[in-house]
């Protein structure tokens, strides 16, 4: 399986891309994984609910019908780490060819866009910067395959 991470952004921060390529190296040990950028137009912030549907559909038009999809979404699931890596693992074993990590933008995702999430992911009820999400998200997986993996990392 392959594990995609798909950001609301042009471009990562330099500091990002660089945290962001230490976790491409730690994860591809056990899968192909990749960061991608979904940009769209740059809209005014008052712009909300455009700015929702065009990051929403770029997501919708990137993701296939044979991935599992996670969004991640402030008012979705919460678990602890063991639990994610319980659930992450189900995942691993499901068939399907990728697994995709949805992170929006500064307003979040379309209601269309959750619907089609096979697991909606609450990472803390902290509003995130989606990059500050992606940073946490991708330390979780990685925390998670450790666990699976029976890797001496989390401590609990």
């Amino acid at each position: 399986m392959k594990i995609v991470f798909a950001v609301a952004t042009s471009k990562l921060p330099s500091w990002l891309d660089e945290l962001s390529g230490d976790y491409v190296k730690k994860i591809s040990f056990w899968f192909p994984v990749e960061v991608k950028n979904v940009s769209t137009k740059k809209s005014l912030r008052c712009a909300k609910l455009e700015k929702i549907n065009q990051e929403s559909k770029s997501f919708l038009e990137y993701i296939q019908d044979s991935d599992f999809v996670i969004v991640c979404d402030e008012r979705g699931t919460q678990v602890k780490s063991l639990d994610f890596a319980k659930a992450f693992e189900r995942t691993l074993h499901s068939g399907k060819k990728r697994l995709v990590f949805i992170i929006g933008g500064a307003y979040g995702v379309s209601e269309e866009l959750k619907k089609r999430a096979d697991w909606t992911l609450g990472l803390g009820t902290l509003t995130l910067n989606h990059h500050i999400a992606l940073a946490m998200l991708m330390e979780q997986v990685y925390r998670g395959l450790t666990i699976i993996k029976g890797v001496a990392y989390h401590n609990e």
